[in-house]
């Protein structure tokens, strides 16, 4: 009796453990950060394409923080390259390094949504929201920022519009 009490116990702790499964992100080349999400809060199936989405949003706000247009310019959707011209483009960088967000230590990731318009892009878009580092803030928005519409009142959170084309994701701009 004892034995098949332990047992059941034991099996619905293993179930109830698949529910809400954290996963870990870790970006190559760099061991100073370390992003978080729960299983459920990603509409990505798959854990291998949020972890190249999430790479693609640590590695765009890397290359704003050490001032690289050009990594800037090579993680950008060929849509947004296409629409908007390189003066907009430099001009929206610098706004997003009046952000000045650095990606360190443990950051969770608050969610990963599909977007139902498509805006400049043929494929589906995705909307990913972060937690920033403690102690780090965006002071003034740029205008296609969802964490701006989703979490407007707490300027702890920063997010993107990320499109998935062919094997890479890219970031987009709508406007």
């Amino acid at each position: 009796m004892n034995k098949a009490f332990i047992f059941v116990f034991l099996f619905l702790i293993s179930l109830s453990s698949g529910f809400a499964q954290t996963k870990t992100v870790r970006i190559k080349k760099d061991r100073t950060v370390r992003f978080y999400y729960d299983k459920d809060s990603s509409c990505i199936v798959s854990h291998k394409d949020n972890k190249k989405l999430i790479r693609t949003f640590a590695g765009f706000f890397k290359a704003v923080y050490e001032d690289d247009f050009q990594t800037y310019l090579s993680l950008l959707s060929p849509a947004t390259i296409e629409k908007i011209d390189e003066s907009r483009l430099q001009r929206k960088f610098e706004r997003f390094k009046s952000y000045s967000a650095h990606l360190f230590g443990k950051i969770q990731v608050e969610w990963i949504k599909k977007i139902k318009e498509k805006l400049i892009e043929t494929e589906q878009i995705y909307m990913c929201i972060l937690k920033l580092p403690e102690g780090q803030s965006v002071k003034k928005r740029v205008g296609f920022d969802p964490a701006k519409r989703h979490k407007a009142a707490d300027t702890s959170y920063i997010g993107l519009m990320i499109v998935h084309i062919g094997e890479k994701f890219y970031v987009v701009i709508p406007w």
